[in-house]
């Protein structure tokens, strides 16, 4: 729980690379957790904890979309002032 919390709060930061290097790290350890033989006896803790895990995991994504929405709308932007700068430069030169 403490690498998913960290992620979030990377996310919340808009530090995808951390975000990413720690969710490699996470699922290292989730693998490690299910391969074990004591994992029955854990089973109802681990449930839970996993739907925390999903829970953040869900918000981590949506701001990530939402990142990226911002990004393209940047993008857009960005291209309508170009283009309209370009325009401006081709009537001046004639």
């Amino acid at each position: 729980m403490a690498l998913t919390r960290s992620m979030a709060a990377a996310a919340d930061e808009q530090k995808w690379e951390i975000v990413a290097e720690l969710e490699g790290q996470r699922s290292a350890i989730i693998s490690e957790i299910f391969g074990k033989s004591s994992f029955q006896q854990d089973a109802g803790r681990l449930a839970a904890c996993l739907r925390e895990v999903l829970t953040f995991d869900r918000r981590i994504i949506d701001q990530g979309e939402a990142g990226l929405r911002e990004l393209n709308d940047k993008l857009a932007e960005f291209g309508q002032s170009r283009r309209a700068q370009d325009a401006y430069q081709d009537a001046s030169a004639d």
